[in-house]
């Protein structure tokens, strides 16, 4: 069963593409090459190699400002949102790029670049099988996936689709028109690949866990042990602040006797500090 799933645009085989090689320009030839290599312990630290050597990249949350040098590069500095193919959904588009893996005993590099494929390869989601033509972008779901109407959606404030088998999820992205197709292992390699080097670590989740907490339908019933009171209530935030809306009532005030106000108890410090 799968938790829910992901749309994504312009997937047109399920095959992956023959890795480069022969007489061609080296890999990385006509633009920057940026990479990550690690050794092969339990828990690595990963070296920035080539263009990013020196990099900071921070994730940033909400209004937070970081510093992520990432941002202006190459394919990174391309990654946008769209919400105007037509389709009423959102998504991120990602531009195409080569990446190559290579391995020494247990070592490992990691390398991505839009230059010359040379000996890399190229994500088989960048690939029209149709017509035996590179793409130049795909379109992954911004949204967890939601079914609606028998199609598999990428919209704003929705419930994620769950306890639903992988084959009805593609059938409901495939319901959508040619194109479109589930979220596949081609695309997760792509993400993956891209986050480990831009944020140097195989540790995913240290730098942004992903909703591990929250609701998943309307019927969802919150635990004290999931979030802060105040969002078992309400999510809700100021669009521009970012505070949450916190709670009112009426009150009815009125002046105390002196007898009444002895009986007050004395203040008491509470709170975590």
């Amino acid at each position: 069963m799968q938790h829910g799933g992901h749309i994504t645009k312009d997937l047109l085989g399920p095959r992956g593409v023959p890795v480069g090689g022969g007489g061609g320009p080296a890999f990385g030839t006509g633009a920057e090459v940026y990479g990550v290599s690690w050794d092969g312990s339990s828990t690595p630290t990963l070296t920035r190699t080539d263009d990013s050597v020196g990099w900071t990249c921070e994730a940033g949350v909400d209004a937070g400002v970081v510093t992520n040098d990432a941002d202006s590069a190459e394919i990174f500095g391309e990654i946008v949102d769209v919400d105007d193919l037509g389709d009423g959904y959102a998504y991120v588009r990602i531009p195409k790029f080569y990446i190559r893996k290579t391995a020494t005993g247990a070592a490992r590099t990691w390398q991505i670049t839009k230059g010359a494929q040379g000996d890399g390869y190229l994500p088989a989601c960048f690939w029209d099988f149709t017509n035996g033509v590179e793409l130049d972008y795909v379109y992954v779901g911004k949204y967890p996936g939601d079914i609606d109407g028998g199609k598999l959606r990428s919209v704003a404030a929705t419930y994620p689709t769950i306890n639903t088998n992988i084959v009805d999820f593609r059938t409901a992205a495939q319901a959508n028109g040619a194109g479109y197709q589930q979220l596949d292992i081609h695309v997760a390699d792509l993400l993956q690949v891209l986050m480990i080097v831009e944020f140097a670590t195989l540790d995913l989740q240290s730098v942004m866990a992903g909703y591990t907490s929250g609701q998943y339908n309307a019927a969802h019933v919150a635990v004290i042990t999931e979030a802060a009171a105040n969002l078992l209530t309400i999510d809700a935030l100021d669009p521009q602040a970012k505070i949450p809306e916190f709670k009112a009532c009426a009150v009815d005030i009125q002046i105390a006797d002196v007898a009444d106000a002895q009986q007050v108890p004395a203040a008491e410090l509470r709170g975590r500090y």
